[in-house]
């Protein structure tokens, strides 16, 4: 799905906005950019609270959902929603109004600059030379060419990255005629919106999750969830079938980088010490690919294997007949059973795989 690249910066610079972060938020960056032209703008907040420090939490209308259970592998994504579903209802009528606006105040100005190319066979060229106004090495590669179809054509604009653009180039690109026709662009400009809100919920989801693991949940109390600056803000009283209850805060920062190639919400949930505390995860049975992967490595390390020791040839021999290859020992890098360690440059990454000492007992067991 190629628009979620493009959907996801443009939609993320919209809503970001500098002078509204916190002055501990605007320090983090400049620390992370020291080449950065940002100064601090933001006021030092007059009272914090330290993390540990109790909450006496109180209800305004709040909602709760009774008889969670415990939270385990079995638990879908749906079940997660429904426990979170005012947090994630106001996510997504967030998520549809920004880009909602986005686009068509996108689409408003494509009309007003090409109103007169429907059918113009040298649209997408045109889109394109008016994103890089003042960029004459652009202008005279494409100088007499009709439009843009070529390989070496697509390949060239990596060699002039697009700055200040308009963005019509992208946009025509992803709507294409459709921008003529309202219908259809209200169509797909649904589909947009509809992948736009799994992929960021997707996440949410799974962070969420990967907190509440091993908890036994008697109820999920909404304190207070609203959709802040940085995407989703909430507070939460979780009540665990012992009765212990502490507080859950859910909040959201963009993640980006040299590394990283969309701009993006990463999600952080913190709960009380006292819910950590209570956590009792089960262990999840192996999958068919998992249980494959362990025969081989059972059947190839020998008895007095030095763990020091990359993990021998043979066994990536063998996983490159099943399907994944060496990917499927993901899951046991996860789990701590497997470290992967990178050498080699930057450029040509090659990786030994070690077991650790838990993964040796581990893959030595016997074969289930």
């Amino acid at each position: 799905m190629k628009h979620l690249a493009t959907i996801q910066t443009e939609f993320l610079k919209e809503a970001r906005d500098w002078d509204s972060l916190s002055i501990e938020e605007q320090k983090g960056y400049i620390k992370r950019h020291p080449k950065t032209k940002r100064k601090l703008t933001a006021k030092p907040e007059s009272i914090t609270q330290e993390q540990n420090t109790p909450v006496q939490l109180t209800t305004n209308n709040s909602s709760i959902i009774e008889n969670v259970g415990k939270i385990s592998y079995n638990t879908s994504h749906n079940d997660i929603r429904k426990i979170f579903k005012p947090l994630f209802k106001k996510h997504e009528e967030y998520l549809i109004e920004k880009t909602s606006d986005k686009y068509n105040r996108l689409r408003k100005k494509f009309l007003e600059t090409f109103s007169n190319e429907i059918n113009s066979k040298n649209i997408s060229l045109k889109t394109l030379l008016s994103d890089y106004p003042d960029n004459e090495n652009l202008q005279n590669y494409f100088k007499g060419k009709d439009s843009i179809d070529s390989y070496m054509d697509r390949r060239i604009l990596k060699e002039f990255p697009i700055k200040n653009s308009h963005g019509y180039f992208n946009f025509y690109t992803e709507f294409r005629e459709s921008i003529y026709d309202e219908q259809e662009f209200n169509v797909k400009l649904k589909k947009i919106i509809d992948a736009t809100i799994e992929l960021n919920e997707s996440k949410l989801v799974e962070a969420l999750y990967s907190k509440l693991e091993g908890l036994d949940i008697k109820s999920v109390e909404d304190i207070d969830s609203v959709i802040g600056n940085q995407g989703i803000e909430g507070l939460y009283k979780i009540t665990l079938a012992d009765g212990t209850a502490g507080k859950m805060t859910t909040k959201s920062i963009f993640a980006g980088g040299y590394n990283i190639q969309i701009l993006h919400f990463r999600y952080l949930i913190r709960l009380d010490p006292s819910l950590i505390n209570e956590k009792n995860i089960d262990e999840k049975p192996l999958t068919d690919e998992e249980l494959k992967v362990k025969n081989i490595l059972k059947e190839t390390i020998p008895d007095d294997f030095d763990i020091k020791t990359p993990l021998p040839y043979d066994i990536f021999r063998k996983l490159n007949e099943l399907p994944g290859a060496s990917r499927n020992l993901s899951s046991f890098i996860k789990k701590g059973l497997i470290k992967k360690i990178q050498y080699g440059n930057y450029y040509i990454k090659r990786f030994n795989y070690y077991l650790t000492d838990a993964g040796f007992k581990f893959f030595k067991d016997k074969i289930e």
